[in-house]
């Protein structure tokens, strides 16, 4: 048969599937959608295309292994994967690939784990299918690449390559032989599920990297030696899973509410779909990646009803160890509404309503836009890889059901873009019922573009159905200290949305004040007195204060008051109301994560060890001192009273070795030094570990440390580059030594 018609057969499979198919019809689409997407990277390869990827090579053998065809073509793509392949011992990027072939150096340290994703399953189930030469080839790559994986450490706030990088290492080990690989593969998956345990899934609800997540555990799951690492596979794989099924939301078909990480602002699509369309959650055929085709996992019956019939629920997650690193969200059976307590990074979508309109219909968010791309659908080429980034402002949200408040603070160098365009977006759907500005109808049936101000104070309402949103700006600031204009916009983009917009431009030239924008939101479904729910809601009372150097914002809520508060020098919310999730994933207040954890024997050796929860401490442009103890302590290392002095408490490193990491937010970027508060027992090496979510391997320093009583003693020879906001330091500590403090000093550059 030749391909065109295997092609043909195919989408006819797939069209004629959908709801119906069963999971080996399932799987066979999505091997064979896989196969054609790996012809079109043998395509790219035979044409010498510039932008073809390393990671699609791996890929596309993986493919034609699955689907017993082509085999042929295996060396010719791990041969060109070699070419791809950094092979000079003495560069930073040794065993790494260029993420296109265009590149000349290894610019995305990531490249490596997307790669070895595919590549270990290759070696692991598809060895006897490969021709000497083949094997040859992937042998040398696998040895290269297990020296890149080693090397190549991120923070455990950097979920998605954090697993990968594990998962990696621990299937690279058991292939080659390298019991050392395995283990320290092992080390950084258990110190994974203690942060996580701890903190929460860092890079939360993301509907691409949830995909990237789940792919990662299965293969780990399905292709690991060991029953404890399938084990532990599973918790995690339990864990996602229910993070997904509380937040995936039939009406809409996607995983609504607050997201990390998004590449797809208006609609909330990403590739954690494939694995949902795989499990059968919902009807649409979609080309699944191949990891859940070939795994045998599969997510409880039980999660899939608890999505789709537990309505209202309302669910809550921390996303970090700071206080307001968090996310609530409050599900309806018509409509839903969510916000994240603070900024992951630039392409977050923070505050969410999202309505029963399908996958295809527009999504209620907030984005801050100073690039006059409100729907995040011009790309900028910031780092590795052009993204939809947008500015990142201090932001701040507390939520009680469905009642929320947003809060925007635009700060110095928080801008990407124009400050003359700056502007807060609350994008919404043009596809509803009724919209009103006060009590004033607002047309929508009309093709031409319009703009309706929002007076100060009025209430700006839609209605879907029986479900409605409604919001107020209770304050806005422009550049130039006035109140900032808002006004309802169609603007005839072909997406089927309109906006409110903040305007802060007033005074960009020759800025006075902070710009900021303050949001209220409030959501209902079933509705059957509208005009009196409308009432209720611009009746209901906020106060705004704003001083020198602070704001406090209060807003009697449907069910009780929601408060934000923030001070100068505006690194993170002061006040919350209500109190924020400070548990990684909880249903109606219930614990939902934490028990499912605490089956990882790493995690409940850590439960049964911990003293303090762990805290951010601030760095002010003048330098700080922070208790070691109240950091992130990983086992072995433990939290006691020292040895010689009881009144102090100190990170104990026994014989095995151990570490802590202490999260900071840092005011002011700039040099450094950092000392440390420690008695060593034996000469040995600390290592000092800066983690940021970069996809760079994290910066490190190693120093001898010589045997001493409890005293302060340099971490490092020379000062270290911190970069403004927050960061992780993590202490790798010699055995037997102990630390109380570590002091940070400002350095003048």
């Amino acid at each position: 048969m030749t391909q065109t018609v295997i092609a043909i057969a195919v989408c006819t499979l797939i069209v004629a599937a959908g709801a119906g198919a069963d999971e080996a019809q399932r799987a066979q689409i999505a091997v064979e959608a896989a196969a054609r997407g790996a012809d079109r990277t043998w395509e790219a390869l035979q044409a010498g295309t510039d932008d073809l990827e390393s990671r699609n090579l791996f890929h596309a053998a993986l493919a034609y292994c699955e689907a017993e065809r082509d085999l042929d073509r295996l060396a010719p793509l791990l041969q060109a994967a070699s070419a791809m392949q950094d092979r000079d011992p003495a560069s930073p990027g040794y065993g790494n690939f260029l993420w296109k072939r265009s590149e000349t150096e290894v610019r995305d340290y990531n490249a490596v784990e997307f790669g070895m994703r595919s590549a270990t399953a290759i070696w692991i189930r598809h060895q006897e299918r490969l021709c000497a030469e083949a094997r040859a080839e992937l042998e040398q790559l696998l040895e290269h690449a297990t020296a890149a994986c080693l090397r190549h450490r991120v923070a455990p706030a950097y979920t998605n390559i954090t697993l990968m990088n594990a998962s990696n290492l621990i299937l690279l080990g058991e292939a080659l032989e390298r019991p050392d690989v395995t283990v320290e593969g092992r080390e950084r998956l258990d110190t994974f599920c203690v942060y996580t345990w701890a903190a929460g899934i860092h890079e939360f609800a993301s509907p691409v990297y949830y995909g990237v997540n789940i792919e990662a555990l299965l293969l780990l799951h399905e292709l690991a030696e060991s029953a404890e690492v399938r084990e532990q596979a599973d918790a995690l794989l339990e864990l996602l899973w229910t993070d997904v099924a509380l937040n995936w939301w039939p009406p809409a078909q996607r995983l609504a509410g607050a997201h990390s990480r998004s590449n797809d602002y208006l609609r909330g699509r990403g590739g954690v779909e494939g694995h949902l369309w795989m499990a059968g959650w919902f009807d649409e055929p979609r080309q699944s990646r191949l990891a859940p085709a070939i795994a045998s996992w599969r997510p409880p019956a039980e999660l899939e009803r608890l999505s789709s019939e537990r309505l209202p629920r309302l669910v809550r997650q921390s996303w970090g160890i700071g206080r307001d690193e968090t996310r609530t969200h409050y599900l309806l059976d018509e409509i839903t509404l969510s916000t994240a307590g603070a900024h992951f990074g630039p392409d977050d979508v923070p505050m969410t309503v999202d309505f029963a309109t399908g996958r295809d219909g527009v999504r209620g968010y907030v984005i801050s836009d100073a690039r006059q791309d409100p729907y995040g659908t011009e790309d900028l080429p910031l780092g590795p890889h052009a993204k939809a980034f947008h500015s990142r402002p201090l932001w701040a949200a507390a939520q009680r059901a469905a009642d929320a408040l947003g809060l925007a603070l635009y700060r110095e160098d928080d801008l990407i873009g124009d400050p003359r365009a700056l502007a807060t977006h609350f994008v919404m759907p043009r596809d509803v019922d009724a919209a009103w500005i006060g009590g004033a109808a607002v047309a929508l049936d009309a093709d031409e573009p319009f703009a309706h101000e929002l007076p100060a104070g009025e209430t700006l309402a839609i209605q879907k159905g029986s479900a409605v949103m409604a919001l107020r700006v209770p304050w806005a600031r422009g550049f130039d200290g006035e109140t900032a204009p808002a006004a309802l916009v169609f603007d005839g983009n072909p997406h089927g949305a309109m906006r409110l917009t903040i305007d802060h431009s007033a005074g960009a030239m020759d800025p006075r004040e902070m710009p900021a924008a303050a949001l209220w939101v409030r959501v209902g479904s079933g509705v059957d007195d509208l005009p009196r729910w409308l009432a209720e809601f611009a009746g209901a009372s906020v106060e705004v204060e704003v001083a020198e150097g602070g704001i406090n914002i209060e807003a009697a809520g449907a069910d009780g008051p929601v408060a934000l508060a923030a001070r100068a020098p505006w690194q993170a919310a002061e006040r919350i109301i209500p109190e924020p999730c400070r548990t990684p994933l909880e249903l109606d207040g219930a614990q939902m994560g934490r028990p499912i954890l605490e089956r990882i024997p790493a995690v409940a050796r850590y439960v049964q060890s911990r003293q303090l929860e762990p805290e951010v401490a601030i760095i002010a442009s003048d330098g700080a001192s922070v208790d070691a103890a109240t950091g992130l302590v990983l086992p072995p290392a433990r939290v006691q009273a020292h040895d010689d002095d009881p009144r102090v408490t100190v990170v104990h490193s026994p014989d095995a070795g151990g570490s802590v990491i202490l999260r900071a937010t840092v005011e002011r970027a700039g040099l450094y030094r950092i000392e440390g508060h420690l008695a060593v027992h034996q000469e040995g090496p600390l290592t000092l570990r800066l983690l940021t979510e970069s996809s760079d391997p994290a910066p490190e320093v190693t120093r001898i440390m010589p045997q001493a009583e409890l005293s302060w003693q340099p971490l490092s020879d020379e000062a270290i580059m911190l970069p403004r906001g927050r960061v992780g330091l993590q202490l790798m500590l010699p055995p037997g030594a102990s630390i109380a403090a570590v002091r940070v000093h400002g350095v003048e550059e």
